[in-house]
């Protein structure tokens, strides 16, 4: 199987009309959801992308990676940007997004993909600026010499890394164990997110300059794996603060990228763009074609 790590197991053939944020309970706006005049089924392949199955012929198709954006929550799949792209182009467009991604995961599939396939052309609406990753040993460890701090009796032995728990004496071990697993998992329910497809989490706590820096980074290696790749954002990926900042650190790169555009309509949700805006995008997108 040709790149067997592009599975998102939790939609693999999944069929469904609502899913979060996309449901009555979840939505933005009610009086929106219940008066949308379109009818959405979130149809998802045996990989798990909301895409039709692979073609034979991968190599000459467009590849289109982003987040729940991309996925297209709260639309139908015919309003999403890769299938408009599809259709002006007359061209196989293959949709590689998930919900939640970071611009780590959407970078490390891009990579993957022209390693593996060698695209003639790759398509990215980078994600929220402040999405990016630390992988779950790194976290884990750091939280672990936190805990162990706090608690340590003066006649413990040090234990810097949690895995050296078995160091400690026997006695405290389970104690030990049972409560900072209790902590971990607090933690990742509210300070991080862990993909279904690999064991990496989203990191919250950094500053503007380190979010940014992840993100031009996360481009640069793109970019020098497929040069001629369209870089384009999604609405309000950085705040008030943060984009001047990025933009004008952009702006020295030699990429072909689009400027954040205006939302010119929502989908079903209230918090996701619909056929308008997923319309203007491509419209700038076949500018840098």
């Amino acid at each position: 199987m040709i790149l067997p790590d592009f599975v998102l197991k939790s939609t693999q053939d999944l069929s469904v009309d609502y899913q979060d944020p996309d449901t009555a309970e979840h939505c933005d706006n009610i009086t929106h959801f219940r008066q949308y005049p379109y009818k959405i089924n979130y149809c998802y392949n045996s990989r798990g992308y909301r895409d039709a199955e692979w073609p034979n012929d991968l190599a000459s198709a467009v590849w289109c990676f982003g987040d729940s954006f991309t996925v297209g929550i709260g639309s139908p799949v015919e309003h999403t940007w890769p299938w408009i792209l599809q259709q002006h182009l007359n061209q196989r467009t293959i949709n590689i997004s998930m919900m939640g991604a970071s611009n780590n995961w959407i970078c490390r599939k891009v990579l993957q993909v022209l390693q593996h396939i060698g695209p003639v052309r790759c398509v990215i609406q980078w994600s929220y600026l402040h999405r990016r990753e630390k992988d779950e040993i790194t976290v884990r460890n750091e939280l672990w010499q936190t805990f162990y701090k706090n608690i340590k009796d003066p006649s413990w032995p040090d234990c810097a890394n949690y895995w050296q728990i078995d160091c400690l004496p026997t006695h405290i071990q389970k104690e030990i164990i049972e409560d900072f697993e209790c902590n971990w998992q607090k933690t990742i329910y509210d300070d991080y997110r862990c993909h279904d497809d690999d064991r990496r989490l989203h990191f919250c706590d950094s500053t503007v300059q380190q979010d940014i820096n992840n993100t031009l980074d996360c481009m640069d290696l793109v970019s020098q794996a497929a040069p001629n790749a369209i870089h384009s954002f999604i609405p309000n990926f950085a705040d008030v603060e943060s984009r001047p900042l990025f933009e004008a650190q952009l702006k020295n790169k030699n990429l072909r990228w689009i400027a954040q555009q205006p939302v010119l309509d929502l989908a079903r949700d209230g918090i996701h763009y619909d056929i308008k805006t997923a319309e203007l995008l491509v419209d700038r997108m076949l500018q840098h074609w």
